[in-house]
């Protein structure tokens, strides 16, 4: 109830801001129109909207794949194509594709280690076959911006905010200090290398951005801490590797995130970590109550 109402309300406030005359389907144009969208997914609206996208609707996936209701894969996906319309962006798209990957190869092997263990070895395939066969394309984008992207964005980070910092006045306390910027940080970096990109980073930039290596290691213990949480909601009443399956898929594609593309403190509230720990909470806590009746 708690999940459709988030995706119920979120499609509301889409409706209201943008209007249906800004809708649009078409992937060739996502950018003509996400211009024009940007007040919309604001406020409020941004919170919905990343819950649904990346922890409702893939969790509603993959609920209706386990469960072999294809009334809920295809509510899913219908779901995930009507927000694409609204907001324009392929994550909506691209991000309940991911986690069935990740769900059915951990179902497939049995393992999420062996699962994580497939992944490298594809990756050093593909990376090899490109060479061999000269595919440049395939292996740039592979690793250029999955891999290689986060690492150059950490030396930027680390160039451009090395002696100063922000000590998070973009965030939670912007009103004890001035953000000295007109931009997001991700857009001066673009700036300051004269390029047009936004130039996002993890959590290892973005704690080096805000407080220097101090930030660093404030935002690493924070990715601790939220895996043991995740680890001991893992526990309650888990009877099944599918289980731990759907858990792995949903929490993944969010700790890639955070490692490579947002702020440690963004990722808990306005992407969904801290939703994402309370939805598996309230799944995993349902069932051990179901059990025990």
């Amino acid at each position: 109830m708690v999940t459709f109402s988030v995706v119920g309300m979120a499609l509301a406030l889409l409706g209201v801001k943008s209007g249906v005359s800004q809708i649009n389907f078409n992937p060739s144009k996502i950018y003509e129109y996400r211009h024009g969208q940007k007040e919309s997914i604001a406020g409020l609206s941004a919170y919905l909207v990343n819950w649904s996208s990346k922890i409702v609707i893939p969790l509603v996936l993959l609920l209706g794949i386990a469960q072999r209701k294809m009334w809920l894969v295809s509510l899913a996906f219908a779901m995930s194509v009507l927000f694409f319309g609204f907001v324009n962006s392929k994550a909506n798209i691209l991000f309940p594709l991911l986690v069935t990957f990740i769900f059915l190869g951990v179902i497939l092997l049995k393992s999420s280690t062996k699962f994580m263990l497939g992944v490298v070895i594809a990756i050093l395939v593909i990376v090899v076959v490109g060479e061999i066969f000269n595919v440049n394309a395939l292996v740039g984008l592979l690793i250029r911006r999955a891999l290689f992207s986060g690492a150059m964005n950490l030396s930027y980070y680390m160039e451009f905010f090395d002696g100063y910092h922000l000590y998070w006045s973009n965030s939670f306390l912007s009103s004890l200090s001035d953000y000295p910027f007109e931009m997001p940080p991700g857009e001066v970096i673009g700036n300051w290398l004269g390029e047009p990109n936004n130039h996002n980073a993890g959590f290892v930039a973005s704690g080096f951005m805000q407080a220097g290596y101090a930030g660093v290691f404030v935002y690493s213990t924070g990715i601790v801490v939220v895996l043991m949480l995740l680890d001991w909601i893992a526990s309650i009443g888990v009877e099944n590797e599918r289980d731990n399956a759907l858990i792995t898929s949903i929490a993944l594609p969010q700790f890639l995130h955070v490692s490579i593309n947002v702020d440690f403190v963004n990722a808990l509230v306005t992407h969904g970590v801290v939703f994402m720990l309370f939805i598996v909470y309230l799944t995993r806590s349902k069932k051990l109550e179901k059990n025990d009746r």
